[in-house]
């Protein structure tokens, strides 16, 4: 449903470009609203929702990413992308944490992995 929306947002951007008339329709808070409901989808415990969130976030940013201005860019980088890829990393390793007793031979933490390459912090 989001990308039926976003991508009839960015025709009609599109048109109202063709025609002159740029910023008529506030199209950054339709978008803000729909990137920003993908975001909160893809943070879901549900996989299949939360993989169709991010799929469908990833293709409007290819497909229609030259419909968003600057500003918006800024925000979709710094406040969605980082923090969701921060939120899903937490997840990532809390769930790690959870499911093994001891830790993990493939995850190390930063202490461990500064002794081995010599370095300190």
């Amino acid at each position: 449903m989001f990308w039926k929306i976003g991508d009839y947002i960015a025709k009609l951007q599109e048109q109202e470009h063709k025609a002159g008339k740029d910023g008529i329709i506030g199209f950054e808070e339709v978008w803000m609203f729909i990137l920003n409901r993908l975001l909160s989808d893809a943070q879901s415990d549900h996989t299949e929702l939360r993989t169709s969130a991010i799929h469908t976030f990833a293709n409007l940013m290819i497909h229609h990413g030259n419909s968003l201005g600057l500003k918006l860019w800024n925000t979709v980088i710094s406040d969605m992308i980082f923090k969701l890829v921060d939120e899903l990393l937490e997840s990532f390793i809390r769930s790690s944490r959870e499911s093994s007793p001891g830790p993990s031979p493939g995850l190390k933490d930063s202490a461990a992995l500064s002794n081995e390459t010599g370095r300190t912090k």
